[in-house]
């Protein structure tokens, strides 16, 4: 097994994982209460399912396309798609936050899986 489709397997779960652990934070000023939400907590509360299992099944296929990478050339191109959206997705929510908002570990964590997952697409091409 190659260095790449191990990054790239690694890079699919932790983007998995980012969609369970806290994401964003609320924050209540005048009572300085907190409360953070997971992505699949807030599909939950907002009716958004859809889009966050399109997420979920998409991460997942990137994680095959990283598996099935050192086979065919092909793979290293959906991985990159996969990833480049999945930090797409991550820059999106970054940008969307709110001076009562805050970023916790799992938007950190699916930014973080964005890139290993798009450079191990570009060692994949590098070594062909």
């Amino acid at each position: 097994m190659r260095k790449t489709t191990v990054i790239g397997c690694i890079a699919s779960a932790l983007s998995i994982l980012s969609v369970f652990v806290p994401f964003i934070s609320f924050e209540i000023k005048l009572i300085g209460l907190s409360e953070s939400y997971s992505l699949w907590e807030g599909a939950e509360l907002q009716d958004d399912c859809e889009f966050v299992l399109f997420l979920l099944i998409s991460q997942f296929m990137g994680g095959i396309c990283a598996w099935l990478a050192n086979k065919k050339h092909l793979f290293s191109i959906a991985t990159l798609v996969v990833f480049a959206f999945v930090t797409m997705i991550a820059c999106v929510k970054l940008s969307d936050l709110s001076y009562l908002q805050n970023a916790e570990v799992g938007l950190y964590l699916m930014m973080i899986a964005g890139l290993l997952g798009i450079v191990s697409s570009v060692l994949g091409f590098m070594k062909k």
